[in-house]
C-alpha cells in the first residue's frame, strides 16, 4: 500500500513538472488558436496572434492582427491585460496596457452591403486602459485624417470616457489633444467635448463620430487665424490651401465650420475683422462669410465681404489648378471713402460718383486678373447717372481697361 502511494505521489510529482514544463507551450499552442476564434466571431472579422503568454493575473499578446475586410484594420505589437478571476467572472478586465498600436479604420464602412454588426455592449468591461505609441488613419472617401504618437487612457463599459494626445497629420505635424465620452449600446458612438490645437481650445460644439458614418461636421472657433494656420489643418486633411501661395491673410474671431460628406468636403468660414496682403498692399475687411466645398479636384467658393465705409464685395465661382472662374459683384455708397481706407486715390471724376456697383465675369491666376462683361452703375453729383460695360486685365503690376456703352443721363435726358 505504501509503494503504491509512492507511486502515485511520484507520477502525481512528474505530471506537474511535465505539464509545468509545456505550459507555455500549451497555452500557446492550444489557447492562442482558440482566442483567435472567438475574438473573430465576436467581432465578424479576421484575428491573428503571433503569441500568447499566460500567467497567474496576467495575460500577454505579441504581435496581433484584427481586420474587418471594408472597415477596418488593426494591428499592436504588444497587450499586456491584468485579471483576477473573480473579475472574469463578471466580464471585467482590471487593466489593457496597448503599446504601439495601428488602426486603420474606412468611415464609409462596406461597400455595398448592409449595416455593420455591433454587439450591444462591449464584450468586456476594462476599469483602465492606456494606449502608448499609436497611429490612426482614419479615411472618409478620398480624405485622410491622420494621428500619430498616440498616447491615451481610459476605460471601457456601456459608458466609457477617454483622454488622448497626439501629433495631427503628416510631418511635421501639430500637438492635438482632445477628450470626451462615449456610449456602447448597440452601435458605439464617441462624443468629443475638448479639442487643444497647439495648446489653444479649439471645439466650440461637441462633435460625435461613430463607425460606418459617412458624413460629420465640426465647429472649432478660435481668437484669431491666419493663413500658416489653416494650411496647417487643412494638410492634416491631406489637401492643399485653396488661395495663392503669394496671399497672406489674418482674421479676428474666426468661426470655421469643417464637414464631410461622403467625398465632399466642405468649409464655412465667418469671421469679424481682417486683411489680404499681397506685395505690399493691404486690404482689410469688416466681416466675412466664406465657404468652401470640395468636389474631385476643385473648390467651389461662394463668399461675402462687409469692406470699410459700408461697401460689400461678392464673389462665387471654382478654383482648380490654381486658376479660379466665376461671378464677383462689388458695391460702395462712397468709393472715395473706402479709396481712402485701402491707401490710394482716385480721380477726381471717379471719386465724386456716389452709389457704385459693378458686377461682372472675374478669371484669375497667380500673376493675372481678368474681368469681362462688367456691368457698372453709378449716381452723379447733382443727381445723374452713370452707366456702362467694362472689361479690363491685370498683369505682372500693368492695368488695361476697355470701356464701352457708357451712357450717363441727367434726369430724362441722355448725354
Amino acid at each position: 500500500m505504501r509503494r503504491l502511494l509512492l507511486t502515485i505521489g511520484f507520477t502525481l510529482i512528474a505530471l506537474a513538472a511535465l505539464v509545468g514544463f509545456n505550459f507555455d507551450r500549451i497555452v500557446d499552442g492550444r489557447l492562442r488558436p482558440w482566442v483567435e476564434t472567438q475574438a473573430a466571431t465576436a467581432l465578424q472579422g479576421e484575428v491573428h496572434l503571433d503569441r500568447l503568454e499566460l500567467d497567474w493575473g496576467r495575460l500577454e499578446l505579441t504581435g496581433v492582427q484584427v481586420a474587418r475586410p471594408g472597415e477596418f484594420r488593426f494591428r499592436v505589437e504588444r497587450v499586456v491585460v491584468r485579471y483576477t478571476f473573480a473579475g472574469l467572472w463578471q466580464r471585467r478586465l482590471e487593466s489593457v496596457a496597448v503599446r504601439q498600436p495601428d488602426l486603420e479604420w474606412e468611415g464609409a464602412g462596406r461597400a455595398g452591403g448592409g449595416p455593420v454588426f455591433w454587439p450591444p455592449q462591449p464584450p468586456l468591461r476594462v476599469e483602465d486602459w492606456t494606449v502608448e505609441e499609436g497611429s490612426l488613419l482614419l479615411a472618409l472617401g478620398k480624405d485622410r485624417l491622420l494621428l500619430r504618437q498616440i498616447e491615451a487612457a481610459g476605460n471601457l463599459d456601456s459608458r466609457f470616457t477617454l483622454e488622448v494626445a497626439a501629433l495631427l497629420g503628416k510631418e511635421p505635424g501639430v500637438t492635438l489633444a482632445f477628450a470626451g465620452h462615449g456610449i456602447w449600446e448597440g452601435r458605439p458612438e464617441l462624443t468629443i467635448t475638448d479639442l487643444l490645437w497647439s495648446g489653444r481650445s479649439l471645439l466650440q460644439t461637441p462633435v460625435t463620430l461613430a463607425p460606418g458614418a459617412e458624413a460629420f461636421e465640426v465647429t472649432l472657433a478660435l481668437a484669431q487665424l491666419n493663413d500658416a494656420e489653416a494650411a496647417r489643418l487643412l494638410a492634416a486633411l491631406d489637401r492643399a490651401p485653396p488661395w495663392p501661395l503669394e496671399l497672406a491673410w489674418g482674421v479676428t474671431a474666426p468661426r470655421l465650420t469643417l464637414g464631410i460628406d461622403g467625398e465632399r468636403l466642405s468649409l464655412r468660414l465667418q469671421t469679424a475683422a481682417g486683411e489680404v496682403r499681397r506685395q505690399g498692399e493691404r486690404w482689410p475687411w469688416e466681416s466675412l462669410h466664406l465657404q468652401l466645398a470640395a468636389v474631385a479636384d476643385a473648390w467651389e467658393v461662394d463668399a461675402e465681404a462687409a469692406l470699410p465705409a459700408q461697401a460689400r464685395l461678392q464673389l462665387a465661382g471654382t478654383w482648380s489648378d490654381e486658376r479660379f472662374g466665376g461671378r464677383w459683384r462689388f458695391a460702395a455708397p462712397s468709393p472715395a471713402k473706402l479709396a481712402t481706407t485701402f491707401g490710394f486715390a482716385l480721380s477726381p471724376p471717379v471719386a465724386r460718383l456716389r452709389e457704385l456697383t459693378v458686377a461682372g465675369d472675374l478669371q484669375a491666376t497667380a500673376g493675372t486678373v481678368a474681368v469681362e462683361r462688367v456691368r457698372l452703375a453709378a449716381r452723379l453729383p447733382g443727381g445723374g447717372e452713370f452707366s456702362g460695360v467694362l472689361s479690363g486685365r491685370w498683369q505682372e503690376g500693368a492695368v488695361s481697361v476697355e470701356a464701352a456703352d457708357l451712357v450717363v443721363r441727367q434726369g430724362a435726358s441722355r448725354l
